[in-house]
Order: C-alpha cells, then sequence, then structure tokens
C-alpha cells in the first residue's frame, strides 16, 4: 500500500523541504528508491536549465509517452508554473489527485487539474515501479440512503412473488 499522509502538511524551506523532496521522500519511503538531495539554486528556471529531468533521469525515471488515462499511482509530473522551464514537481496519487509542495505553501494533495494539470510539461514514471491497478467491485447499494434501499427492496420483493392464479 503507498503511504504519503505523513508527507502532507510540511512546512517550505527553500533547497531543503519543497517539491523536489517531497519527490524524493515519497520514492525513498514507498519504494526504497533513494535520490540524493541535489543543491538547488535560487531561481533555477529563469535560467537555462532543466533540473528536474536531468536529476530524475540519472535515478531511473523516464517520459510517458502513454494517454493519461493509463497514468497511474507514482507518477511525476513535472510542472511549469510562470515558467518556460519545469519548475514544479507532483506525485500522482490516488483519486486523481496529486501530492505537491509548491513554494511558501504547506504540502498538500490537491485535485489534478486546472493550473497544475494545464501546466504539466511532462509525465515520468520511475523503470523499476509497477503498480498494480486493482479495480475494486463496489456494491452501489452501500451508498444509497436507507429509505431509498427500503423500496427497492419492496420492488424487488413484489416482483418476486407466485403470480396469482386465475
Amino acid at each position: 500500500m503507498i503511504e504519503y499522509q505523513n508527507l502532507v502538511g510540511r512546512e517550505y524551506v527553500p533547497g531543503r523541504v519543497d517539491c523536489f523532496s517531497i519527490v524524493r521522500d515519497f520514492f525513498a519511503q514507498n519504494f526504497d528508491i533513494v535520490m540524493p538531495n541535489y543543491a538547488r539554486p535560487t531561481n533555477f528556471w529563469e535560467a537555462d536549465l532543466n533540473f528536474y529531468m536531468d536529476r530524475y533521469y540519472k535515478h531511473g525515471f523516464r517520459i510517458l509517452d502513454v494517454h493519461p488515462s493509463e497514468y497511474q499511482m507514482g507518477d511525476v509530473m513535472l510542472i511549469s508554473y510562470m515558467s518556460s522551464f519545469p519548475n514544479h514537481a507532483a506525485i500522482l496519487v490516488e483519486n486523481g489527485n496529486i501530492l505537491h509542495h509548491f513554494t511558501n505553501r504547506l504540502s498538500s494533495v490537491d485535485p489534478y487539474r486546472g493550473v497544475w494539470r494545464n501546466n504539466t510539461t511532462a509525465v515520468l514514471r520511475h523503470k523499476d515501479v509497477v503498480i498494480e491497478q486493482v479495480q475494486e467491485l463496489v456494491d452501489i447499494t452501500t451508498v444509497i440512503p436507507p429509505s431509498i434501499r427500503r423500496k427497492i427492496d419492496a420492488t424487488i420483493a413484489d416482483n418476486h412473488q407466485p403470480p396469482e392464479e386465475v
């Protein structure tokens, strides 16, 4: 089971506790993939520097060329936020959310949509990470309000009565 709740709510500390470190910590914790804590130059996205791609590739991450429906938990989204270079990284977690640590905010889990999805420049997957896609069947009756469930049960019972003899 993928664990990440302990990574939510962390204070932002540039170059030490940020989006790069949350990716590092997530992969170390869940997959024993250890990456060094590279120094991050101030405003690295303003220079001609591809900080994320160079480092992630060196540690086994590869660019995905798949339809978004094939993204899986643990995929890393590289995002260009108000920059021509990726300057933010996030990890896809369950229910279409991302785990990330944006500048000057607490680390959080947010929906992967809007500014995050629209500014994604690459999606990476580690070459050794395979997440089993488990399709869990859900009994829809468990989410139906009890009053409606009683009506359904009554209708089913009425329809299963033996026909009246003529």
